[in-house]
């Protein structure tokens, strides 16, 4: 399995004042295999300044055939382990203070060539920075991967090392003032 992930901006900055309908993390992963791997385990883990509310599963018939669930086990950041079924496409959301600090998603399937590095097939990670940031930060979101496969009979375990990081560098929200301004030879003065 391949995987990758992005941040906020391709600059590698973030702002306190984020835009909460744009996903903090961008998380893709891809099976190149000539295999199909059952439930694998993808992964995310979290910086603690990071406020994450809401993780949407990717749904793509055409890039992700017979991938129709994910399995998801959350620790959150009171310390709470949460588990469940999101069907594809579903969204794993928290309440309140009760942030994500880390989630296994487990596809019940990656078909052989199951490809999910396309913009709307991403796993993508929405939320806030917490009031803790300071300008400069280092924010480190990493992606790993692992599962088990049978082939000839054999089992095969397989991990990706070493996972995959983002960081991102906290940047104190700016604004921009321009002027302009213009003189004629007849104006006045």
């Amino acid at each position: 399995i391949q995987v990758g992930i992005s941040g906020y901006a391709p600059s590698g900055e973030i702002t306190t004042d984020i835009d909460p309908t744009r996903p903090i993390n961008e998380f893709t992963f891809k099976n190149e295999n000539l295999y199909n791997i059952e439930n694998p385990n993808i992964t995310l883990d979290f910086d603690d300044k990071m406020e994450i509310n809401r993780i949407t599963t990717p749904k793509s018939l055409e890039t992700l055939p017979g991938t129709t669930t994910y399995q998801y086990k959350a620790v959150l950041t009171n310390g709470q382990t949460v588990t469940g079924v999101l069907n594809a496409g579903e969204d794993l959301t928290t309440n309140g203070n009760d942030f994500i600090k880390s989630v296994v998603l487990t596809p019940n399937m990656l078909a052989a060539g199951a490809d999910a590095t396309y913009g709307p097939n991403h796993i993508k990670a929405y939320g806030k920075l917490s009031d803790k940031v300071k300008n400069g930060d280092n924010l480190i979101t990493k992606i790993g991967a692992n599962y088990a496969t049978n082939i000839d009979g054999k089992t095969v375990f397989s991990t990706i090392t070493p996972d995959p990081t983002c960081t991102q560098v906290v940047k104190e929200k700016s604004a921009a003032f321009g002027t302009y301004g213009y003189q004629t030879k007849n104006s006045a003065g």
